[in-house]
């Protein structure tokens, strides 16, 4: 192969002769993992040609490949993109093309070896996995394809790229790339076979076992795919990550990404990223030197005691930040923390003169400071909670729900601790969905996913919401690093945005706040992870199933079936026979089902109309 000048000026003498990357994720080719893998394309070809959707602007990627070619926005099939790079890029006297993109997270060094191993290989064009179609017929996944000289010169592959293969995108692309390799009399090899054991496409169904074989891949998709079908087919895509992790993949830039385009909720679930910590001890297992303050909004003073002495599980000496309503409620809190053995470093008790927005009030306007100063590296967010709204059993469950899923015993803190030590891309760390008691299931966003997207808009949050409940602290108590929560206040909170004691409620700043943290984080890069003592997990797990298989003992099918059904059935209102109409008509007339929604609107507004007159 001859050298050939590339765009910095040097001369290449790679593997390959020209690679084309098509970028297809949302946020375009200045990704941490979209530039993590042209470096490592950039060393294994001769030309790196990058298609990405948009309009032309400056980035990154363009100081890496020899040429970045920008698409229609709404352009994003792969057999458009590669077609795009091919005509606007590619040559005549081509040695060997290789077709790939971002649908893949992909590992440096795997990656470099394998193409070192197929270099001698034979064949006319190979595949790095491949998966079966119908019953017999295999074909190469549209994630790693390279094509030699033999092919090129074909009347099929230059007929293929000017019509078909435009307006191709997955299975479709797949099944028509290898029907115009057969065409041409041309043979494709697999780095990474099918095994007669595997499932149909090893690359989704088990990429841990594919990954454990060497592969050098994880497709992107595998963390976005529905839970409820990945539980009907038995696939856990934390295995995935765990068998990467492992092979020394590079993390970070997975993570970072999975963050900002995943929603929330989505993530937590196909990541698994709920952490059983056993480790409940009382001695403290290890020394850790992260700076933390606790930052307590205290409303009850009886709970002064209670709160500090969770707090003294923290690897000390940890400050102290107590902020409360009044006067009164201030020198109460003084006199109690004057009568303890001191554990904590420096106190600051601030009185804010208003209790508008409660703990969210507190903490997001007299506690700016804490978040956008670099002081501290974690912030343990709690306060006085007693729901007692709610009745003795509920209250005091959701309060040890909060308190004790954080702050149980030194060493289950100090464990938790860890994963902020271990994991630079992990944000915020809460206790799970609060069940027991509220019926948050398919409920969580009540009254404020309306005001949640404007507010998220005006902040520059591009998180995908999580379409039934968000993934959120109820309770609103989390430890955190500042950096995960400065897009909050990234407006200035004053204690009249929140109004008064009748705006706590659902669809008020507040509760819309309250679900804030994980979506602000994300869009910064930063995942969140749920965190369980074993005591609890045995509580909450059990009371989960049994509630689940209550509710679904009428329901026929699948988990995957039971949800499909149960949305497109859509409210189940009262019961009462209009609502049964509804459901049926949402089944089996959805357009009779549209218009009934719509007079039934019609209805509400001129009823709404003559009450104001």
């Amino acid at each position: 192969m001859t050298g050939r000048q590339r765009a910095d000026g040097t001369t290449g003498d790679g593997i390959f002769t020209t690679i084309v990357y098509a970028v297809r994720n949302e946020r375009g080719p200045d990704e941490e993992f979209v530039l993590d893998a042209l470096q490592t394309l950039r060393s294994l070809t001769d030309r790196l040609v990058v298609v990405a959707p948009g309009p032309p602007r400056d980035s990154a990627a363009a100081s890496i490949a020899d040429t970045l070619e920008w698409t229609s926005e709404q352009d994003r099939s792969i057999g458009s993109m590669w077609a795009h790079g091919i005509s606007a890029a590619v040559s005549q006297d081509e040695g060997e093309i290789v077709l790939t993109g971002d649908d893949s997270f992909w590992h440096s060094g795997r990656l470099k070896q394998v193409s070192e191993r197929m270099r001698g290989a034979k064949g006319d064009a190979w595949a790095m996995t491949e998966r079966l179609h119908g019953d017999e017929r295999t074909v190469g996944e549209a994630l790693w394809l390279a094509i030699r000289r033999e092919v090129l010169d074909t009347a099929a592959w230059h007929q293929f790229w000017r019509s078909r293969a435009r307006t191709l995108d997955g299975g479709e692309f797949e099944v028509a790339f290898d029907d115009m390799l057969t065409e041409s009399s041309a043979s494709l090899h697999v780095a990474f076979p099918r095994l007669e054991s595997d499932p149909v496409a090893p690359s989704f169904e088990a990429a841990h076992v594919l990954v454990s074989r060497g592969a050098p891949l994880l497709r992107v998709d595998l963390f976005r795919a529905s839970p409820a079908r990945l539980d009907r087919a038995g696939i856990v895509p934390r295995w995935a990550l765990d068998a990467a992790e492992a092979a020394s993949f590079k993390l970070l830039p997975i993570l970072r990404h999975l963050a900002r385009s995943t929603a929330p909720r989505l993530l937590n679930t196909n990541g698994a990223l709920l952490n059983v910590l056993a480790v409940s001890g009382s001695e403290r297992t290890r020394d850790h030197t992260m700076r933390i303050a606790v930052v307590a909004h205290i409303f009850y003073e009886d709970m002064v005691d209670e709160i500090v002495d969770l707090a003294d599980n923290l690897p000390g000496p940890y400050d102290l930040v107590i902020t409360t309503p009044d006067q009164d409620r201030a020198r109460t809190i003084r006199e109690q923390l004057a009568s303890r053995t001191r554990t904590w470093g420096e106190l600051d008790v601030r009185v804010l003169g208003s209790n508008n927005g409660r703990d969210q009030g507190a903490f997001l306007v007299a506690c700016r400071d804490l978040i956008v100063e670099d002081d501290y590296d974690l912030l343990v967010k709690v306060h006085s909670k007693k729901t007692v709204q709610d009745g003795f059993n509920i209250g005091r469950h959701f309060k040890q729900q909060q308190l004790l899923n954080l702050l149980d015993t030194p060493g289950y803190v100090d464990g938790l601790i860890d994963m902020f030590r271990n994991e630079p891309a992990l944000g915020l760390v809460y206790p799970p969905t609060i069940h027991i008691g509220y019926p948050t299931m398919g409920r969580g966003w009540w009254s404020n996913k309306s005001g949640f997207a404007s507010l998220a808009a005006e902040l520059g949050i591009t998180v995908p919401l999580d379409d039934v409940s968000p993934l959120a602290p109820y309770g609103s108590m989390y430890i955190a690093r500042p950096a995960a929560l400065r897009r909050m206040v990234g407006r200035k909170w004053s204690f009249a945005d929140f109004g008064g004691a009748d705006a706590y409620q659902d669809g008020g700043l507040a509760h819309i706040l309250e679900r804030l943290p994980s979506y602000s984080a994300a869009e910064d890069g930063y995942y969140t992870r749920t965190v369980m003592t074993a005591d609890y997990t045995a509580i909450s797990h059990t009371s989960f199933e049994y509630n689940l298989d209550q509710l679904s003992v009428t329901i026929p099918g699948g988990i995957d079936e039971q949800v499909s059904l149960i949305r497109r059935l859509g409210f189940f209102g009262q019961g009462r026979a209009a609502d049964v109409l509804r459901m049926y008509l949402r089944s089996h007339a959805p357009k009779h089902a549209h218009a009934v929604d719509r007079w039934e609107t019609r209805i509400r507004r001129v009823r709404s109309r003559l009450r104001r007159s």
